[in-house]
């Protein structure tokens, strides 16, 4: 896995370790121009019958999607075919949901495909059972603004509980608005019209600028993120202050 918890972990492994390789399906697998926007100054290395990144004056090293475990599963394979043995295999490569801790007979909650926790109502109200509340399953966001405008949505929905809802009308369904996709997936700025429809609808006091002013430093970092495994992540020292518009 080459997110965020995938690198932290292959950059710690990294100072104890002979070699970290970090697999990811971003990864180019051939030398190309189009690949000199990712790969920059990296170094390529011939290894197992294809090419892998070497991040520069370290024993990291950027390849493709991992795609299968032989021989005991000590030897890896790529998705371009090259392969190499490994010691230990990591894996960070996301989640699934699962809430097995519920009777399976009493069909409380349905997941479909691991992405989508259903029967909801805006991405967290159990539509059954009105007083249940899943927090925090939209991802691809910045999580605690999110976190802080759901529960205080919920706050309100729970003073709310015995009046009747319009589940057909809700804009943040997957299956009533299909361009959302069947997950809980709110990248590309999704999250910022979804965080002010909450607010806006429990009475939040969270005007525009305020969700805008968030969006645009979540923005701004992430457009400075590492754009390989390993690359320097000055990103993490960045502050911000908020100034008064009289001191402007």
């Amino acid at each position: 896995g080459a997110k965020s918890s995938g690198t932290d972990i292959a950059k710690e492994l990294s100072s104890i370790a002979y070699e970290v390789h970090v697999c990811d399906p971003d990864c180019p697998m051939k030398i190309s121009s189009s690949a000199d926007s990712k790969t920059g100054t990296l170094l390529v290395k011939q290894q197992g019958g294809g090419i892998c990144w070497n991040i520069k004056n370290t024993n990291l090293f950027w390849r493709p999607r991992l795609i299968s475990l032989d021989n005991g599963n000590n030897v890896v394979r790529f998705e371009d075919g090259s392969f190499m043995s490994a010691d230990a295999i990591i894996f960070a490569t996301g989640y699934d949901y699962g809430y097995e801790f519920f009777a399976k007979e009493e069909k409380v909650i349905e997941v479909v495909d691991g992405k989508l926790v259903k029967p909801l109502y805006r991405h967290l109200q159990h539509k059954k059972y009105p007083n249940l509340f899943f927090l925090g399953l939209p991802f691809g966001v910045a999580p605690f603004p999110l976190f802080e405008v759901q529960a205080t949505w919920i706050n309100y929905a729970l003073q709310q509980i015995d009046e009747p809802y319009n589940d057909d009308d809700d804009p943040y369904d997957p299956e009533l608005v299909k361009d959302l996709g069947l997950s809980h997936y709110m990248g590309n700025g999704k999250q910022w019209d979804y965080c002010q429809y909450l607010a806006t609808d429990c009475g939040m006091q969270r005007d525009e600028a305020t969700v805008q002013k968030i969006a645009d430093i979540y923005n701004y970092v992430s457009a400075r993120r590492p754009k390989y495994p390993g690359a320097p992540d000055t990103y993490r020292q960045l502050d911000f202050s908020s100034i008064p518009l009289s001191n402007v």
